[in-house]
C-alpha cells in the first residue's frame, strides 16, 4: 500500500510538471500572441476550439473507453479501429456544421476555414486523448509528463513566428494544429501498431461489444461539453468573434489555478 502511494505521487508530480511548465510557455506568450493576431482571430479560434471540443467527444462514439478494459492482445487492432471511426466522423461532422453557415449565407473563404480546421483540430484533440489512455494503461508516465510542454510550445513559437513574418490570418490556426500534431507524434513512438486495413465487419462487432459505451458514455460525454462550450457558441452568434476573443483570454487567465491543479490530477 505504502509503495502504491509512492508510485502514484511520483507519477502525478512528472505529470504536473509537464503540465505546470506547458502552461507557464501558453501563459507567457499569450501577450504576443494576442498583440499579433488581435481579438477577431482568437475569438474565431475559440469557436473553432468549441466546436471541436464537441466533436471530438462524437467521433469515436465513446469507444476510446474501452482501451483501459481491452485484453492485451487486442489493443493494437481496437486503437486502429477506434482511430478510423474518429477520423471519419470528424469530416462528417465538420460539414454538418459548413451546413449551418452555410444556412446563414456566410462567406466562402469563412466557411472553408471552419470546414477544415474543425475537421483536422477535432481528429488530433481525441487522437491525444485516445493516445493517452493507451499510454496511461502501459504506466509510460514520462512520455505524457512531455506532452503539454510540447504543445504549448509548439504553439507557441510556431504561431509567434508565422505572425512575425505577416500570416496574421491563419498562422495561430497553424500553429494549434501544428501543436497537436507534434504531440501525437511525440506518443505515437510507443503505441501499438496501427492497422491500416479491417474489414466492415469488425467495426460493427467492435460498436457492437462495447454498446454501453455508445449508450451512455457518449451522451454524457457530449452533454457535459455542451454545457461548457455553449456559452462560447453564444457569444459568436450573438456578439461576434471579437467580443468572443476578450472572454477567451479573460477565461484563460481566469482558470489558470484551476488548470495548474486540475489536469495533472485528472490524467
Amino acid at each position: 500500500m505504502k509503495k502504491f502511494f509512492s508510485d502514484s505521487i511520483i507519477n502525478v508530480t512528472k505529470i504536473s510538471t509537464g503540465t505546470v511548465a506547458g502552461q507557464i510557455v501558453s501563459i507567457a506568450t499569450l501577450p504576443f500572441i494576442t498583440r499579433l493576431y488581435g481579438a477577431e482571430i482568437i475569438g474565431l479560434w475559440t469557436l473553432i476550439n468549441s466546436y471541436s471540443n464537441i466533436v471530438q467527444n462524437v467521433c469515436d462514439l465513446g469507444l476510446s473507453n474501452s482501451l483501459m478494459m481491452c485484453p492485451e492482445d487486442t489493443i493494437a487492432e481496437r486503437y486502429s479501429i477506434i482511430v478510423k471511426i474518429s477520423l471519419s466522423l470528424s469530416i462528417v461532422s465538420a460539414i454538418f456544421i459548413s451546413f449551418y453557415y452555410i444556412f446563414l449565407h456566410t462567406s466562402l473563404i469563412y466557411i472553408l476555414t471552419i470546414f477544415i480546421f474543425v475537421a483536422i483540430y477535432s481528429f488530433t484533440l481525441r487522437q491525444i486523448s485516445i493516445c493517452s489512455m493507451v499510454l496511461n494503461r502501459n504506466k509510460e508516465y514520462d512520455v505524457l509528463m512531455k506532452n503539454s510542454f510540447i504543445r504549448f510550445s509548439s504553439v507557441a513559437i510556431v504561431s509567434i513566428v508565422l505572425g512575425v513574418l505577416g500570416f496574421t490570418s491563419y498562422g495561430y490556426f497553424i500553429g494549434n494544429i501544428l501543436g497537436q500534431m507534434f504531440t501525437i507524434i511525440h506518443m505515437k513512438k510507443c503505441l501499438p501498431t496501427f492497422y491500416m486495413h479491417n474489414d466492415l465487419s469488425e467495426y460493427i462487432n467492435t460498436i457492437y461489444e462495447n454498446k454501453n459505451y455508445v449508450k451512455y458514455q457518449m451522451p454524457a460525454s457530449l452533454t457535459v461539453n455542451l454545457r461548457t462550450e455553449l456559452p462560447n457558441l453564444l457569444i459568436s452568434a450573438l456578439f461576434g468573434n471579437a467580443m468572443l476573443g476578450y472572454f477567451s483570454i479573460s477565461q484563460k487567465l481566469l482558470t489558470i489555478p484551476v488548470t495548474f491543479l486540475g489536469q495533472a490530477l485528472g490524467k
